[in-house]
């Protein structure tokens, strides 16, 4: 008679039967701390790290960056030129390099206040330019939109709470469109639901 746990074992890949190592900690006590670091993601043009941290409320966070220290590592991190002043987080990068986009409650002209909106900020050289807002469709005047990534087409893919969603918060494309926003369009069951969506990775 045939073991069925034998039958499962053979059926799976075979780098899952090999020990994983553990997960580190990075860097404690520089990158890691006893603060709560959160949403990193390693700079595709000069290998920085940046992560955003808070102390208390998730909504009041900082954007952090740390430049690599040459030994394969980081050296401690500093308040991004663009941050620190608003709740900000979830910073994400082209695939190139040449743009970051950011969730921030700081104020948008003709919005809603202290409301989570999509930021970005362009690399001039080795420094960033101010934030801007993203227009509609990716942001609205007073509905929540958060936690973007972009793909290599272009099309950003955000979070959002806006009406005629599936769930409380659901993930859209947005395209792009040589300089402008198109249509955000929602996608499809099963990655949207009823229930809810918001952090996302391309």
């Amino acid at each position: 008679m045939t073991n069925p746990l034998a039958l499962v074992l053979c059926l799976l890949p075979a780098a899952l039967l090999v020990a994983q190592p553990a997960p580190e900690r990075v860097q404690p006590g520089v990158i890691s701390t006893e603060r709560n670091e959160t949403f990193p993601m390693v700079d595709p043009v000069d290998g920085s790290l940046w992560f955003s941290v808070y102390d208390r409320g998730f909504d009041n966070q900082t954007i952090m960056v740390a430049r690599p220290d040459g030994l394969g590592g980081w050296t401690a991190p500093s308040v991004a030129p663009f941050s620190g002043t608003y709740g900000d987080r979830a910073p994400r990068l082209s695939p190139d390099g040449q743009r970051l986009f950011f969730t921030s409650n700081r104020p948008a002209p003709g919005m809603a206040e202290n409301v989570m909106r999509i930021w970005m900020v362009e690399r001039h050289g080795n420094g960033w330019s101010a934030p801007t807002v993203l227009p509609p469709p990716v942001n609205g005047a007073d509905w929540r939109t958060m936690h973007s990534a972009q793909a290599a087409d272009g099309s950003l893919y955000i979070a959002s709470y806006r009406p005629g969603g599936a769930g409380r918060a659901d993930i859209y494309r947005v395209t792009r469109q040589g300089d402008t926003w198109g249509e955000a369009i929602p996608l499809a069951a099963p990655i949207n639901d009823a229930i809810g969506q918001q952090r996302k990775g391309v």
